[in-house]
C-alpha cells in the first residue's frame, strides 16, 4: 500500500473513528511517518484533508528533499460596495485562520494579485512568517506557472488568487484532475506538491472553520 492510498483511506474513515480534529491530524502525521521510507513520491491522485482540521497543511507528510509545494487560496470574504473591496470582519478572521492552518510549515514566498482582498487574505500570514507579499498581475497563465516551477524548486509558495483563476493554475502546475470552486464558498485550500521528477499531487483542504 502506498502512502497516498493509506492516507486516502485514513482520511475517509478518521472523522468517524477519531474524536477531534487535532487527533485526526495526529493520526495522519503518524501514518505519514510510518510509511515515509516506502513512499515513492507524489502521484496524481487528489487527497482530501477533512473539514475542521485546523492545521490542514500540517496533516500532510513533510516535504521530501527537493519537493516543491504550492499552496493556492482564494481570497477571503470580501466587503461590498466598492470597486476594489477589502475584507469583511468574517473575512479578516478567516485570513487570520490561514496562519493557523499553515502552522509551522515553512513559507518561502507569498504571491498575491493586486487587489485589496487578496493582499489582505495573506497579510497576516506574511507578518507571521516574516515574508513580504509579492504582487503579480496574472496568476492563471502558463508563464506564471512556469515561473513558479522554475524559480521556486524545493520551496513552499503561497498564492492568493480568485475563483476563476485557481483552476487553471492548478492545471498548469501539472495536476490532471479538474478543480472547481463554489462562488459562495470561502476557505478552500489547494496544495500542489511537485517532486524532483516533476510529478504533481493535489491535496484539498479547508481553513477558517
Amino acid at each position: 500500500m502506498t502512502v497516498a492510498t493509506a492516507l486516502a483511506f485514513i482520511i475517509a474513515v478518521a472523522p468517524a473513528s477519531v474524536g477531534s480534529a487535532g487527533a485526526v491530524s495526529t493520526v495522519l502525521r503518524g501514518l505519514a511517518s510510518r510509511f515515509a521510507a516506502s513512499d515513492t513520491g507524489p502521484d496524481r491522485q487528489a487527497q482530501t484533508v477533512p473539514r475542521g482540521v485546523r492545521h490542514a497543511v500540517a496533516a500532510r507528510p513533510d516535504r521530501q528533499r527537493g519537493m516543491s509545494r504550492y499552496i493556492l487560496v482564494r481570497h477571503c470574504e470580501k466587503a461590498g460596495g466598492a470597486t476594489d473591496p477589502g475584507l469583511t470582519a468574517e473575512g479578516e478572521a478567516r485570513a487570520q485562520a490561514l496562519v493557523n492552518a499553515i502552522g509551522e510549515e515553512k513559507v518561502d514566498v507569498i504571491y498575491s494579485t493586486p487587489f485589496k482582498r487578496t493582499q489582505a487574505t495573506v497579510q497576516p500570514l506574511a507578518a507571521a512568517k516574516h515574508v513580504s507579499v509579492s504582487i503579480v498581475e496574472g496568476t492563471n497563465d502558463k508563464a506564471f506557472a512556469k515561473r513558479l516551477l522554475t524559480d521556486h524548486k524545493g520551496q513552499a509558495v503561497v498564492i492568493a488568487s480568485h475563483i476563476n483563476v485557481i483552476p487553471d493554475l492548478v492545471k498548469f502546475l501539472g495536476v490532471h484532475e479538474k478543480v472547481t470552486l463554489d462562488e459562495g464558498a470561502y476557505g478552500d485550500m489547494f496544495i500542489v506538491d511537485v517532486d524532483a521528477k516533476g510529478r504533481s499531487r493535489l491535496t484539498r483542504a479547508r481553513f477558517g472553520e
